[in-house]
């Protein structure tokens, strides 16, 4: 997993010289705007299967068409609802 923090700030900086202001708000970057992403590197390629390659990658444009949609930690009304999630999706 790589986090992509160059790509997010050129993006508010290019936000801010057009004129838009974000403060006070939260932003959130994904795989969509090129903030974060998968190291693909020689190691990668060494060890990950052609077939798991192509899976994470047909997961990416999908997040970034929006048909898959990544929830975050800022989509849940509290805590409990959060520890709720993540108790359903343990393996």
């Amino acid at each position: 997993m790589m986090k992509e923090v160059d790509n997010s700030l050129i993006y508010i900086m290019d936000e801010l010289n057009s004129g838009n202001e974000y403060w006070g708000t939260v932003q959130v970057f994904g795989v969509a705007q090129d903030s974060v992403g998968v190291a693909e590197n020689e190691q990668y390629e060494r060890v990950v299967s052609e077939e798991t390659r192509s899976a994470i990658e047909d997961a990416k444009q999908k997040i970034i068409s929006g048909e898959i949609e990544v929830t975050s930690y800022f989509d849940f009304e509290s805590e409990d609802e959060y520890n709720a999630f993540m108790q359903a999706v343990a393996p």
